[in-house]
């Protein structure tokens, strides 16, 4: 049923007491606003939200919109990138009670190597086997901004490893017996709050998941890049705010340029005097052959390199002057730009991809850049790697390909839950972070590690993407080998040798005298 036909009764109220204007009145006031005087976003209503409307929309507009598209690239391409990295730190205030000293640098490089491999192997990943784990954060992260939130489904194969499925928040539904259960937007919830199961739109029909199997062990759930308000069931597209703006923008641009195109076609206008019969004053450069403009249809035809000739008295050929594209078009966008990547946290700076300020300048609008990228990245890792880390990590300790003392016991026992947390803490790496000016970052991360703010490792983690053990050990290797190859092309002299063999001697016996 829509909004319009079951709301009508509260539209009629609320217009008469003046909350809404004549033309919500009058076109509905629906989710489906659509007419003349309707809009593209989000209903007048807050305590309505038509959100199946408001993600077909978020796809259009992803699918159409020149600058819905820029924002939903420029964020996956910073969260996520080529794939978020793991980088296991379990707690050693907590478990150097329990292990010996270094052992667990030792297990995080362990653990990091045996997670990268398992996240490439699209046999174990994916429920389809066509995505790795770095695709798959792709098309979460992708679909999270399009649609609001992506359904995780998440089961173990016969090694104890989670295999993952993906759904689109948008196939979500509410199922035919909804009315007695707690369920709102495909999500139902138990007496105490609890999500307990999700209903997806199928090909066979409405489908049941459930959010936990029997074992209790999270098998379902949605994860998003947007924080919701307590009482939300769904979040929200990430383009609701603007929708309406960018819509309108658009569309702008589709007209300035169909606009443009069409005059580009008139290049001249061809007059004559009152009661003067048409003549056919236009002809192919370099040839005879005229073109006979009463014919409309012959327009289709015309090539570039006409000219007019055989012009009778009273008439006259002018040039066409058009006042497309508007000249405040690009200002005036650029104004519109702005204004909507300010409200999801973008610098139009990062945006539009134009630094022409000076360095303290463009490197603001990359920390501002910086800071969103962190809250989003932490928001969806948190739903996401984290939930699906753990159960990695709980299938290699079970089946013995890590070992982590008292993890196994403190699985099912709540008063050690510091010592599962602590196994399991992680965090997740994605783009590396870089500067305007690479020469100064480098005299500031060297200043950050000669004063004790940043350490060595933290330095190549954050800013090279890698480890700063593996780095000495390579570099180790490295210094060998080159020593090894300054031998070879320059090999010390035999009578050298024998000299310095003399000299020892020598000292030898003095030292033997005295």
């Amino acid at each position: 049923m829509r909004f319009k036909f079951w709301k009508k009764d509260q539209i009629k109220k609320q217009y008469v007491e003046g909350a809404v204007s004549f033309f919500d009145f009058a076109a509905g006031y629906s989710g489906d606003k659509t007419g003349m005087f309707a809009g593209f976003g989000l209903t007048e209503d807050l305590s309505f939200v038509d959100l199946k409307t408001l993600q077909l929309r978020s796809l259009q507009l992803a699918r159409q919109n020149p600058y819905a598209a820029a924002i939903i690239n420029r964020l996956v391409t910073k969260i996520v990138n080529s794939g978020l990295r793991l980088r296991a730190h379990p707690l050693e205030t907590i478990l150097n009670k329990i292990v010996p000293e270094g052992y667990l640098d030792e297990w995080g490089n362990n653990v990091e190597s045996l997670y990268e491999v398992w996240s490439r192997d699209k046999r174990l990943v994916c429920n389809t086997k066509r995505h790795t784990m770095q695709s798959l954060e792709r098309i979460a992260v992708y679909t999270s901004i399009i649609s609001g939130d992506c359904l995780v489904i998440s089961t173990l194969n016969k090694l104890g490893l989670p295999t993952i499925q993906l759904v689109d928040g948008r196939n979500l539904v509410n199922p035919l017996d909804s009315i007695d259960k707690d369920i709102k937007h495909g999500v139902e919830l138990n007496d105490k709050g609890v999500e307990v199961a999700y209903y997806v739109n199928t090909l066979e029909g409405v489908k049941k998941v459930k959010a936990y199997d029997p074992s209790g062990r999270r098998r379902a759930w949605l994860v998003g890049i947007n924080e919701k308000r307590i009482d939300d069931r769904r979040r929200l597209p990430l383009l609701s705010v603007i929708m309406q703006n960018i819509n309108e923008l658009g569309k702008y641009l589709d007209s300035e340029q169909r606009a443009a195109l069409v005059n580009s076609y008139i290049a001249v206008v061809h007059t004559r005097g009152e009661g003067n019969v048409s003549t056919n004053p236009l002809k192919n450069a370099g040839t005879t052959k005229e073109f006979e403009s009463n014919d409309p249809s012959n327009f289709k035809r015309m090539e570039p390199g006409y000219f007019a000739t055989k012009l009778a008295q009273g008439e006259a050929i002018k040039s066409f002057d058009t006042s497309r594209p508007n000249v405040n078009f690009a200002k005036f966008s650029e104004y519109c730009i702005k204004s909507g990547s300010y409200s999801v946290g973008i610098p139009p700076e990062c945006l539009m991809l134009e630094f022409n300020s000076n360095y303290s300048a463009s490197r603001q609008a990359k920390l501002e850049l910086e800071d969103l990228i962190k809250e989003k990245t932490a928001v969806f890792t948190t739903d996401f790697n984290q939930i699906i880390y753990a159960d990695w990590l709980d299938g290699m300790i079970l089946n013995g390909k890590v070992k982590a003392p008292f993890y196994v016991k403190s699985l099912n026992d709540i008063n050690r839950f510091e010592i599962l947390g602590a196994w399991r803490s992680a965090s997740w790496r994605g783009l590396t972070k870089s500067n305007v000016d690479g020469l100064k970052m480098v005299k500031e991360l060297k200043i950050a590690q000669d004063n004790g703010w940043m350490t060595a490792d933290q330095i190549a983690d954050d800013y090279y993407d890698n480890d700063f053990a593996t780095n000495m050990r390579a570099r180790k290797k490295e210094a060998q080998k080159m020593r090894e190859i300054d031998v070879i092309l320059d090999p010390p002299d035999p009578m050298e040798e024998l000299k310095a063999d003399v000299e020892e001697i020598k000292t030898a016996m003095e030292e033997i005298k005295c």
